[in-house]
């Protein structure tokens, strides 16, 4: 074994190893991540930015990205359903490899090159990027758009003036696994607090995640309590098809309970 191999194998060690030990700690994702790049960054990968997209459970949202940038940290967006149709996604560089069926994609950022077809890496490259890699997991399929798919993505992107080295590579190809089964577990852990707080509110969820789920547990508060319903639903159902009355709800919905829930209220359904 060289000694590039033997430092490549004991990098992969530690961090397999700080995996494991991570997932007993009451981590979010962005905290895992903050803590995964600080690490990587220590062995010697140069790291300008890392971006996860994962599947969510969510009346709304169907993709939580979670982007970590240098000189500002983690950044959380989520996308709503039919995203897929944006140019966000049409001129993405995930997409063609995604489209092909890929678990991997690699883009040298430089004027000139393929990195010219998509805006995202030309504003990446003019900020200092050098170098995209991309990896897909768990997307079975792939003849219709990642929306509603249980896979995850992961992409990182390098300044250094020769993008990542082979070793860098290798060493991300190696903990793609791993990596992908903390964060599924995290993301089913995240799916069950969504779901909670879907039916119950964020307070109340807060409290049956923690524990209070005994008859008789509870709390008084002050409360202001509205009722909201879409006037003629009936006939409207009657008068549209089933996707477009649907459509109409999700509408309505993105409306009244946005107005709630941006002012700080809960939505029960």
């Amino acid at each position: 074994m060289t000694a590039v191999n033997a430092d490549l194998q004991s990098h992969y060690w530690e961090i397999s190893d700080w995996l494991n030990r991570s997932a007993f700690k009451d981590w979010t994702i962005p905290k895992l991540q903050e803590e995964l790049v600080k690490l990587l960054i220590s062995l010697g990968i140069d790291l300008q930015r890392m971006h996860l997209g994962i599947p969510m459970l969510h009346p709304l949202h169907t993709v939580g990205t979670y982007n970590w940038h240098r000189d500002r940290g983690v950044e959380v967006q989520n996308f709503q359903r039919g995203f897929t149709n944006t140019q966000a996604w049409l001129k993405s560089p995930i997409r063609p490899f995604f489209e092909k069926g890929e678990i991997e994609g690699r883009i040298r950022i430089e004027p000139g090159s393929r990195s010219d077809e998509f805006p995202f890496l030309i504003s990446a490259g003019e900020a200092g990027a050098t170098d995209y890699f991309l990896q897909l997991t768990n997307f079975a399929d792939r003849s219709t758009p990642p929306e509603g798919k249980d896979g995850i993505i992961l992409s990182w992107i390098s300044s250094a003036p020769e993008g990542f080295s082979e070793d860098a590579l290798e060493l991300l190809r190696k903990l793609r696994l791993p990596l992908c089964a903390q964060l599924r577990s995290l993301t089913h852990r995240s799916r069950a607090n969504v779901v909670l707080e879907a039916y119950l509110g964020p307070y109340s969820s807060r409290r049956v995640y923690d524990g209070q789920v005994q008859r008789g547990d509870g709390e008084m508060i002050d409360a202001v309590i509205v009722f909201c319903d879409l006037r003629g639903s009936a006939k409207l159902a009657e008068h549209y098809d089933v996707q477009s009355y649907l459509a109409l709800l999700n509408d309505y919905y993105e409306v009244t309970a946005g107005a709630f829930l941006e002012a700080g209220g809960e939505v029960l359904k």
